[in-house]
């Protein structure tokens, strides 16, 4: 009887856990629905990749008044080391530009205090020339989740792969994030790309828009 119990409860955390993974992937289908397919098509379909975290915006209702941009990235485990390999080889040949998080010319995007209704204001690093500025994320959730919080930058083993950033605008009006907070030519736009730690075989998937 007891080992009958035991089987039980093994099947129930199993059940529980997938349930919670596939829910998870879901969420994340739903907010990459937010884009236009070719501003996502470098995130992972469902794979053996290990999800690890995710920072979303999904969207219920275009009339939202919220003007905070919409976002989505998604950290993981990468199965192996070929893997992380062939990932970096990929973008190492595809990206606009190949960095640090702390590199000179990266405009930081405004981070966001959702629950206090409040957008802070972007930051360029030490640029001399404003034709090379790119935007890419402030990764704040991320460096919460690596328990990194102390830090205003992913440390230098995650090599950041930028794959796309143009200004304009590429969601509807009302989600766009409200004027003010981005430098001028940076009004309005995207940034996409991916974040690899070769050592830890962690990848950041993303897309901003704001």
């Amino acid at each position: 009887m007891k080992y009958i119990f035991v089987f039980i409860l093994s099947v129930l955390f199993t059940l529980i856990s997938c349930y919670n993974y596939n829910d998870s992937y879901s969420q994340i289908d739903r907010a990459l629905r937010n884009f236009d397919s070719d501003l996502v098509s470098h995130f992972p379909k469902r794979t053996t990749n290990i999800l690890l975290s995710s920072s979303l915006t999904v969207i219920a209702d275009t009339n939202s008044k919220d003007k905070f941009g919409v976002w989505a990235r998604v950290r993981y485990r990468i199965s192996d080391r070929t893997d992380i390999n062939s990932l970096i080889n990929m973008y190492s040949s595809s990206a606009i530009k190949e960095c640090y998080h702390n590199d000179s010319c990266n405009l930081l995007l405004p981070s966001k205090a959702l629950f206090y209704d409040s957008i802070g204001k972007s930051q360029v690093l030490p640029c001399s020339n404003s034709e090379d500025i790119i935007p890419v994320p402030l990764f704040e959730a991320e460096l919460q989740d690596l328990n990194l919080e102390n830090l205003k930058y992913l440390p230098k083993n995650y090599t950041l792969y930028v794959l796309g950033a143009k200004t304009g605008k590429y969601v509807h009006e009302n989600l766009l994030m409200e004027e003010g907070h981005m430098p001028e030519g940076w009004e309005h736009g995207y940034t996409k790309g991916v974040a690899i730690n070769k050592e830890k075989r962690e990848a950041i998937y993303w897309i901003e828009i704001w």
